[in-house]
């Protein structure tokens, strides 16, 4: 199977329709999986989002609409209170990172209940804190791992820089 994919990469028209279907398809899957993580309704979104009725909700989980601009994007990003990255990136990376396209694995945590999880997890030392959140994103959120990575290393380089200057 991966060698069949591999060989219809070589041709520069599959890759686009892939790119282009994987986008449109997987950014409707998600809002979808966002929406119903938080228990609402496409009425619901329609009113956070300040529109008149909720099929405009239905068209953005429309795996085929694929007209979404990045205003909308953004917006529903701060609704969901989520980040929003959008990048040009390797055919390798790209591919790697839609493996799972299952509803648990296009949820993603709002803001505060990421603080919450930190907060909770800060009384613990950083190897459990990072054996933890390891197992919870590997289990609930793969797309973010890296991301929460990062900020661990940020916050130990921020520790280290207060110890020193006390």
């Amino acid at each position: 199977m991966f060698t069949l994919k591999v060989d219809r990469f070589k041709r520069k028209a599959f890759r686009e329709a892939y790119v282009e279907s994987h986008i449109t398809q997987g950014l409707a899957y998600q809002i979808k999986a966002l929406r119903t993580q938080r228990g609402w309704s496409q009425k619901d979104l329609s009113d956070k989002l300040g529109l008149k009725n909720q099929s405009a909700i239905a068209r953005l989980e429309d795996p085929s609409y694929g007209k979404l601009s990045i205003t909308t994007l953004l917006k529903l990003s701060n609704i969901f209170d989520v980040a929003l990255s959008i990048r040009f990136q390797s055919f390798e990376k790209f591919l790697h990172e839609r493996e799972d396209l299952s509803e648990k694995a296009l949820q993603v945590l709002p803001y505060e209940e990421e603080c919450r999880f930190y907060e909770t997890q800060s009384k613990k030392d950083d190897n459990k804190l990072k054996s933890n959140f390891w197992y919870i994103a590997s289990k609930n959120q793969p797309q973010v791992i890296q991301a929460h990575n990062d900020w661990l290393k940020l916050n130990e380089a921020q520790n280290e820089t207060v110890s020193a200057a006390a």
